[in-house]
């Protein structure tokens, strides 16, 4: 019952939240590294700017599979099984149908290293409320590959 009131009373903030200029949304991305693959889900609060749109919001991220024998070691350089901290995005780029933005995501790997992971990221909006997005990001000065789907409630 305690999930079903938490559930509800998020949509109502939603709704309500959204009533306004500013919009919430939500993002379930997939990140391709050196090491292994990760799962993320991002929530974010967008505020429609003159020059781009600007979103605010939290990440968080874990590993999707176990690394193979040999890949792990000791300090930076293990395998990161969760990262979690404030996400940014800057739309730099925008039409009906495309939209390309900057993101940077700030936090904590593993709950000990702090990590700054830029990316760039093109999309794809069938509607209004949903983007497929593709793009290239930066760890540890190795490029990793992203995949995303996002909605604006």
């Amino acid at each position: 019952m305690k999930k079903l009131t938490l559930i509800i009373a998020a949509f109502s903030f939603l709704f309500v939240a959204n009533q306004g200029f500013a919009q919430i949304g939500g993002q379930q991305y997939t990140e391709i590294t050196k090491n292994a693959a990760k799962i993320g889900t991002t929530l974010t609060y967008g505020i429609p700017g003159r020059v781009g749109d600007i979103q605010v919001g939290a990440f968080y991220q874990t590993v999707t599979d176990t690394p193979a024998a040999g890949e792990s070691g000791s300090g930076f350089t293990s395998i990161e099984e969760k990262f979690y901290g404030l996400f940014t995005s800057f739309t730099i780029a925008d039409s009906r149908l495309f939209e390309a933005d900057m993101n940077v995501r700030l936090g904590l790997a593993n709950d000990e290293y702090f990590v700054v992971t830029p990316s760039a990221m093109g999309y794809i909006k069938p509607n209004s409320n949903l983007r497929i997005g593709a793009g290239l990001g930066v760890r540890s000065f190795t490029p990793t590959f992203m995949g995303s789907i996002g909605w604006n409630f």
